[in-house]
This record gives C-alpha cells, sequence and structure tokens, in this order.
C-alpha cells in the first residue's frame, strides 16, 4: 500500500470517530506531501515518525472514548487495524531507497562501469566512514577506487568523460556527524575538465539546504569552483599533503570530502556547531 492509500485509510477510520478536525487534516496533507518529496530516506521517515506520532496521540483521544463506552472489543479492534497499516507505510517501498546497480557507458571506455543510482542519481564518490586511506597518489585518483558498496571514488578521468559527454547535475548528500542530520546541496551544472586541465571543476547554478559550499568568498579563499584537483603528488594549491587527501583546493578547503586531518571530512557551510561529517556521497544525473 503507497503512503497516501494509507494516510487516507487511517484518517478515514480515525474520522469516524468525530476526532480528526479540520487543522488535522491539513497537517496530514503537508505531512504526507513533504514525506513523499523528502529527498534522503532519513528524512522521508522523519515524515513517516511525525505521522505516526500523529495517529497515536489521535489513538490515545480513540482509546478514552472507547473506554468510557466500555466498548473494550472496539478499542483491540480499532487499534490493531490502524496500527497495521501504520506499519504498512513505514515499512513500504516507498520508504526504503531505491538503490539499484546499473551498467554505465563511459565514453570512449572499452567496458561499462558497474555504479549505484540512487533514485536516478549516480554516485561517483561515497564516504561512509574512517577506514579507508583516502591520502592516495594522483594515479589512483585518476583510475578510482574503492568498492560502489562502500567507500568509493568514480576516477577523475571517468568524471571527466562522463561529463563532457552530455550536460550533468551535481549533488551532494551530506550527514552531520554531531546532529545526525542530513543536508543537500545541487549544482545545476556539473562538469570537470581533463587530465591537462588538471581536473578543473566546474559546478553552477546551486540549491539545497547545505549551504553553497563551492562558492565561499570569506577571506578571498575557498572558492572551489574553477579550482584544479590536488594531490600530494601533484599538488597545485599547497594543501593536499597537509590535509591528506585529494581534492579541489584553495587555500585549503571549506568543503572536503576526502580529507582526513583532524577529522576535515567537513562542509562547513551547514549551520550547525560542528561541521564534521560521518556520511558523505556526490552523484551526478542528467540535466533534464
Amino acid at each position: 500500500m503507497e503512503l497516501t492509500q494509507a494516510v487516507a485509510v487511517i484518517s478515514t477510520k480515525i474520522a469516524t470517530f468525530g476526532i480528526l478536525t479540520n487543522l488535522d487534516i491539513c497537517y496530514l496533507d503537508i505531512l504526507r506531501e513533504t514525506a513523499c518529496w523528502k529527498k534522503t530516506v532519513l528524512e522521508q521517515l522523519s515524515s513517516v515518525v511525525c505521522l505516526c506520532m500523529f495517529f497515536c496521540n489521535k489513538l490515545a483521544v480513540l482509546v478514552v472514548i472507547l473506554n468510557n463506552k466500555n466498548d473494550k472489543l472496539n478499542v483491540n479492534a480499532t487499534m490493531n487495524y490502524i496500527f497495521s497499516h501504520i506499519f504498512t507505510f513505514v515499512f513500504s517501498a516507498e520508504f526504503v531507497a531505491n538503490n539499484f546497480t546499473v551498467d554505465v557507458t563511459v565514453p570512449t571506455q572499452p567496458s561499462s562501469v558497474m555504479l549505484t543510482s540512487v533514485f536516478g542519481w549516480i554516485v561517483i564518490q561515497q564516504r561512509v566512514d574512517n577506514a579507508l586511506d583516502w591520502n592516495l597518489p594522483w594515479a589512483t585518483y585518476k583510475a578510482g577506487f574503492g568498492s560502489i558498496n562502500n567507500n568509493f571514488w568514480l576516477g577523475l578521468e571517468k568524471m571527466h568523460l562522463l561529463t563532457t559527454s552530455q550536460s550533468y547535475r551535481l549533488r551532494f548528500e551530506i550527514l552531520v556527524d554531531s546532529s545526525w542530520l542530513w543536508y543537500s546541496a545541487e549544482y545545476w551544472s556539473f562538469t570537470v575538465s581533463d587530465e591537462a586541465d588538471k581536473y578543473r571543476l566546474d559546478a553552477k547554478g546551486y540549491s539545497g539546504d547545505a549551504g553553497d559550499g563551492l562558492h565561499v568568498t570569506t577571506g578571498g579563499y575557498y572558492y572551489h569552483d574553477g579550482m584544479r584537483f590536488s594531490t600530494y603528488d601533484n599538488d597545485n594549491n599547497n594543501c593536499a599533503a597537509v590535509l591528506r587527501g585529494g581534492w579541489w583546493f584553495n587555500n585549503c578547503h571549506w568543503v572536503c570530502l576526502t580529507c582526513q586531518t583532524n577529522s576535515l571530512h567537513l562542509w562547513s557551510m551547514v549551520v550547525v556547531d560542528d561541521t564534521r561529517l560521518a556520511t558523505s556521497r556526490m552523484m551526478i544525473k542528467p540535466q533534464q
């Protein structure tokens, strides 16, 4: 059963007892709609939790009404009926990330590449923990490393070939370590130049709630857009060796999903006390 159907069924059942106001109905509509378009599974689930809490509060009122009528059987039957539908949509496919393994054709490459697709977004970088050493040489960042089911980097050359073959969007999803909240930053256009140009980053058209971390001008530094890629053995900005990770540095960074020194896996535009990240990923999707 889809979320919209489940909410309608539960609401109708509770409404028969006259405990749903017009304001309640508006609130349910908002929760249902936001749960359907939230960008990450955890955010979707947070909306589902709000829905469950709402229904549980209404159930408490319902129990009092039925108990006052000494209708024990209807109490149990009604609660079982409603909770069964709550669990149906909490654990339905609508709230499980549609993660698929897909074969992606990279221009000029002899064979396709197996990658993870999340709601149509192709994962090109993923950091799930600190087990992997990201302080790797230029050749490794160029070729790619890791596992698509764990810590992963697609490879600069593949990023270049893909993003220059057609127009792509870029999306960052980050999980803040201190608050355990997800944020996102999306850029309407994204390209990575060729190796001769040091795989220079070009990302424009920001939207999201993580803050525009690629275009920070504080003190005249940290503007990542337009920067060349650096590694410890090909350092274009005197930062990679110190921060122990390859990135598009600019004296040095406001955002870094590969840095390791002093837990500098971060996105500093997030308005929280601690901007260190627990998890991050970069994804691309053709413009539509």
